[in-house]
């Protein structure tokens, strides 16, 4: 190997590039958690009420509570415990948040509640719950929610920082783009691990993965510590979240022969972050066992009822699941509120054709190892949620829904998209500045649409056709007046899309170029230690 297929981009390399990008990422990204916090009702996301409590008792020690029939039994201020009463509107796309009661009394004071997530692990709650100990009202609720956007954000600039230090990246970063979906964002903006769990396994993949395709030293140790940090925390999220973590930091090594393996394990950051994700995994399935969260930590709606199909067979539960693939597949683009909201049909059928066009064309083109990575992690994205409620039905009945694979599907489209960008190191510019401009513009429309959507559904219900009387006339209003939250939202995906659109063109120029006519390196030569070698494409 030359030291010159090690330069993936020294341009974007080079320390203040980098870390420019992933700052300006960071804060665009963090931006719009934060329109997504205000514009969702408190306890307007799946099972968000039972993860607020879970998060303010963290943040006070109890890190379980007791045992009680409707979950665990915490101690939290009264605003907090008052969480569950406001999701009058739920499964009923005709109310709208105002048909809560306000509260009353002092909202300070600690009393007792219960949680249904009152036995996960605490990792993501201990995180975001601290505004929860400042703030002596539902302030505290939405400054948790900015806190977890914030944490989520972090890890999804990191992969854009990542991506941008590969040697092909046009097509990674359109696959970047085609996984933020609505459903990601919203979940970014409310009080679910599932936010934290999504963006750091993206994280984590993403680091693996550009440490087997480029394992010079330049990077090496800055990708094991991101990869490192975000298995960590990723597995500690949910109880599902160890399988997704060891797809993300194991499915990359296909790409390898066993000789550069050994190269790799030889690298002494990477042996630290196998030792750390490894230490990091048996804690978090150690708290799952101990705890038996996945025996008792059934999905509780507003009213308490239990899920359907318990006592059914394992066959029933994969056959429900695989049969309803497609249907599943809605939650992985986006379903607000309490699964009472899909995105409008126009946003699904467009990101739909984003994502099969990327999964065909992989499936088609690629070949060899990374046509077994990409058949890997189709496979694993298609079966893995069957399988998951084969295993839970009999004890738990059926609990899935689409976002639950979300992790995986984020690394699946990312993961194709550079597989891809390797098989066609060549685009041709005609094509590449149409979908520079195009893709950008129908990621902005369709995020824009989907924000509009859910606060119309919250402000005058779903059926409304009224757009006027939300703007003007709303039953529901988010803190700041629906105008100003909308109108912040477009700005917000405007920028961004400017961003973006600059960030392609930039790197088109760049993925033209040979790596000898790049730009010097400010940070000197690469090594040409041979256990430093980068494995082949």
């Amino acid at each position: 190997m030359t030291t010159l297929h090690r330069r993936w981009s020294p341009s974007l390399n080079a320390g203040s590039r980098r870390w420019g990008i992933f700052f300006v990422a960071w804060i665009v990204l963090s931006l719009i958690a934060g329109v997504w916090s205000f514009a969702t009702p408190i306890g307007a996301a799946p099972d968000e009420p039972a993860h607020i409590i879970k998060a303010a008792a963290v943040a006070r020690g109890e890190l379980s509570g007791r045992d009680s029939p409707h979950g665990q039994v915490v101690h939290v201020p009264a605003y907090i415990a008052y969480t569950p009463a406001q999701t009058c509107y739920a499964y009923n796309p005709l109310a709208t948040p105002a048909c809560a009661a306000p509260p009353s009394g002092d909202q300070w004071k600690v009393v007792t509640s219960s949680t249904s997530a009152g036995l996960y692990n605490p990792t993501y709650y201990a995180l975001v719950g601290w505004p929860s100990l400042i703030f002596h009202d539902d302030t505290g609720v939405y400054a948790m929610r900015i806190v977890s956007g914030i944490l989520s954000s972090l890890f999804l600039a990191a992969t854009v920082m990542m991506i941008c230090g590969w040697r092909r990246r046009v097509i990674p970063l359109l696959g970047f783009i085609v996984t933020t979906t609505p459903m990601v964002f919203f979940l970014n903006g409310v009080i679910n691990p599932n936010s934290l769990e999504v963006t750091a396994t993206l994280a984590a993949f993403v680091a693996v993965l550009s440490i087997v395709r480029d394992g010079g030293r330049n990077l090496v140790r800055e990708r094991a510590v991101i990869a490192m940090v975000a298995a960590a925390l990723a597995v500690n999220t949910r109880g599902i979240s160890p399988l997704w973590v060891a797809i993300a930091v194991l499915s990359p090594f296909l790409l390898a022969t066993w000789p550069e393996v050994r190269r790799l394990a030889r690298i002494t950051f990477v042996r630290v972050a196998v030792g750390v994700i490894g230490l990091s995994t048996a804690a978090a399935l150690a708290w799952t066992l101990l705890s038996n969260s996945l025996g008792t930590g059934l999905v509780v709606t507003p009213d308490s009822v239990a899920a359907p199909g318990v006592g059914a067979s394992p066959l029933r539960g994969f056959a429900q699941i695989f049969a309803g693939t497609f249907d599943y597949g809605q939650g992985l683009i986006g379903v607000f509120g309490w699964l009472d909201t899909p995105v409008p049909s126009p946003v699904f059928f467009l990101w739909s054709f984003f994502v099969g066009a990327i999964i065909l064309s992989a499936l088609v083109t690629l070949r060899g190892r990374a046509l077994a990575l990409a058949i890997g992690l189709v496979g694993a994205l298609v079966l893995l949620p069957p399988i998951a409620q084969a295993l839970y039905i009999t004890g738990g009945g059926i609990v899935w829904q689409g976002r639950y694979a979300l992790a995986l599907f984020v690394c699946v489209i990312t993961g194709l998209a550079e597989s891809l960008a390797s098989r066609f190191p060549h685009l041709d510019p005609i094509i590449t500045r149409r979908v520079v401009w195009l893709v950008p513009a129908a990621w902005a429309s369709t995020q824009v649409y989907s924000f509009a959507f859910a606060l119309k559904r919250y402000g005058v219900g779903v059926p409304s056709t009224s757009w006027k009387k939300l703007l003007f006339d709303p039953i529901w209003a988010p803190p700041g007046g629906t105008i100003a939250v909308l109108a912040a939202a477009v700005v917000v995906f405007i920028a961004a899309t400017v961003l973006l659109i600059g960030l392609l063109k930039q790197v088109a120029i760049l993925d033209r170029m040979p790596p000898e006519q790049a730009p010097a390196k400010s940070s000197g030569s690469v090594s040409t230690d041979p256990r430093l070698s980068p494995p082949s494409s």
